[in-house]
């Protein structure tokens, strides 16, 4: 395993996801569902990386982590491949779901409370 391995990994994936949605194979409303959308193809990714039976691979969405100062935060997706000398090889992704202007939070949830009260 390698940087390289893992570069390759969200390589594919990222573009790949990003065609899958364009086409309408893959529909996202939330940024939970790009998180599973992603974490599914880079699972796929991994298996075609892993080249020893002995090699593992994780993948985890809201990962709980702890950051400097003890401040805790969650990423989006993380994935770690072990390989065979038992070195493990990390990767973090953050995602960022926009949606069309004045459809973004908070800005979707005022107008929805501007409508219930009208």
């Amino acid at each position: 395993m390698s940087v390289q391995r893992l570069r390759t990994i969200v390589n594919l994936s990222v573009p790949t996801l990003f065609r899958q949605i364009a086409g309408g194979r893959v529909q996202c409303e939330s940024e939970a569902t790009l998180q599973l959308h992603l974490g599914r193809i880079i699972a796929t990714a991994a298996d075609l990386e892993i080249t020893s039976e002995r090699e593992t691979f994780s993948v985890e969405l809201e990962k709980p982590l702890r950051g400097a100062g003890g401040k805790r935060g969650r990423i989006d997706v993380w994935f770690r491949l072990n390989d065979d000398d038992g070195r493990q090889w990390r990767c973090a992704i953050e995602l960022k779901f926009f949606k069309r202007k004045n459809h973004r939070e908070p800005n979707n949830r005022y107008e929805v409370l501007i409508t219930a009260e009208s």
